[in-house]
């Protein structure tokens, strides 16, 4: 997983513009987001686990990082998140994200802490079940997660020739 992080996101890349100073503010509470056999946790410390296993990290100014600590995303005040090389990886809001160069919500985050993706048709896929993500702070975290988690996710799906799945015992295509 981390060859695809770094073909999606890059390597010896240059961090997002305003790294330094970073973006909108995140709470680094334990969090977690369960599909199935699939599990994402997120530790007080903002590490982010998939089924136990270190992938991402995220700091209090929604800077998120790979396992090996390069750069991945900033989330900026406005809610755009940038990755590296002055990539645009969408939007991303308290409750519903964008991706880049959409116009519509490509995943949203409803009542009960229930994440749903839609498509270009805007026909819904149950995502699985965030717990923790009880207060504006908290949702913004999870819903950060979520959409680099998803762009990660999708970018496999796409790359995978033939296609035949994540793998990831996640259920569902992602397109």
């Amino acid at each position: 997983m981390l060859s695809l992080a770094l073909g999606l996101f890059g390597c010896a890349s240059t961090p997002p513009a305003g790294w330094a100073e970073g973006g909108r503010a995140t709470a680094l509470v334990p969090l977690r987001w369960v599909n199935g056999a699939y599990v994402i946790d997120v530790d007080a410390e903002g590490n982010i686990y998939e089924n136990g296993e270190l992938r991402f990290s995220v700091d209090p100014h929604g800077r998120v990082y790979d396992a090996e600590n390069a750069p991945v995303a900033l989330l900026d005040e406005q809610g755009y998140v940038h990755g590296p090389d002055a990539r645009p990886m969408g939007w991303v809001g308290g409750y519903e994200t964008i991706l880049p160069g959409g116009e519509h919500n490509w995943l949203v985050l409803h009542q009960g802490g229930y994440l749903i993706r839609y498509d270009e048709e805007e026909a819904g896929t149950p995502m699985g079940v965030w717990l923790g993500c009880t207060d504006p702070a908290r949702m913004q975290t999870c819903m950060l997660v979520s959409h680099v988690v998803a762009m990660e996710l999708r970018a496999r799906a796409r790359g995978a020739s033939p296609r035949v799945g994540i793998g990831l015992g996640l259920g569902f295509g992602i397109r």
